[in-house]
């Protein structure tokens, strides 16, 4: 992340007190858009042709593409030492020298049993040197998740002998769910396929849900297909409220999209303007979009899973 992004960030107070209850105090204080509107919903959005990159599973090297973006499996990991950056696979003998590299071949390994050519990886797709890349890719995050066919969830500190149990003590102590940005990567696929440090299959978020709502305190119902934005704003703030994250403005960035709005991440305006407006904003955007999300428990039988 750029240096000039580190002066704004999301103000989420998280009150304690003595009698236990607990209460927040929210402020929305993400970066101003550079449009009129300094943080839009996604009903306020023009349409805009978005780059998106992604891997071949086959090669192991990049294509881009603005329309007609193919169908793609997407990874949700933890950041760990020497990941495999955009810089690092446009030559694969530096990326084999990596300690990220297993993770990169791996996913791409799996995405390959289940014929898919093409997977998005956050560290190897986005060019993160550039900070119009880095703000266009923050800010369609939530969007790639989304769309993707499935999410491969990597828990690379959870290790399984008996996988004819259910893991939730080791499912609980994984740094996965912990962390800011995972939030989004849970609750936006359509389809979430949980793997441990062996890339061997724990669950789909669907047959884990009572452990995972259990964990997150997230409601059951969201992983059975319910419309996020039934949810209020103070109600999708808890859930991150134990998350972390590496810097603070990040707890700002990682939680656009779970409020439907945007914001380039590499300008600073007017604070308190930013936060009623996003706030307005991401409670507005709750009561426009009325109405179940579609359920795709079924018919991924080509997926294996």
């Amino acid at each position: 992340m750029d240096e000039t992004s580190g002066t704004d960030w999301l103000l989420f107070l998280l009150l304690i007190n003595s009698d236990s209850h607990i209460s927040y105090s929210i402020l929305f204080l993400g970066p101003s858009c550079s449009t009129a509107h300094h943080i839009q919903s996604d009903s306020d959005k023009p349409h805009i042709f978005r780059l998106m990159r992604l891997l071949n599973t086959k090669t192991l090297t990049l294509a881009e593409f603005f329309v007609n973006i193919p169908s793609y499996a997407i990874l949700s990991h933890t950041w760990g030492k020497e990941e495999v950056m955009f810089q690092d696979i446009q030559n694969l003998e530096t990326a084999k020298r990596k300690a990220g590299y297993s993770k990169v071949e791996n996913a791409c390994k799996r995405a390959r049993q289940y014929e898919f050519e093409w997977i998005w990886i956050d560290s190897c797709c986005i060019n993160k040197e550039s900070s119009a890349e880095l703000s266009e890719a923050i800010n369609s995050m939530y969007q790639y998740y989304q769309d993707a066919v499935v999410c491969y969830a990597y828990l690379a500190d959870v290790f399984i002998e008996d996988h004819s149990q259910l893991p939730s003590l080791e499912l609980e102590n994984s740094k996965w769910f912990k962390r800011g940005w995972t939030l989004q990567e849970l609750i936006a696929p359509n389809y979430v396929v949980f793997l441990d440090a062996d890339w061997t299959r724990i669950g789909t978020r669907w047959s884990l849900r009572d452990a995972i709502s259990a964990i997150t305190s997230i409601p059951v119902k969201i992983f059975e297909g319910h419309n996020i934005d039934d949810y209020s704003v103070a109600q999708r703030m808890s859930w991150a409220a134990f998350r972390e994250t590496t810097r603070p403005e990040d707890r700002a960035y990682c939680l656009m999209g779970v409020f439907g709005v945007s914001s380039d991440v590499r300008a600073g305006l007017g604070l308190k303007a930013r936060a009623r407006a996003g706030l307005c904003r991401a409670r507005a955007h709750q009561k426009s979009k009325p109405g179940p999300k579609p359920s795709v428990g079924s018919g991924l039988g080509r997926l294996g899973l």
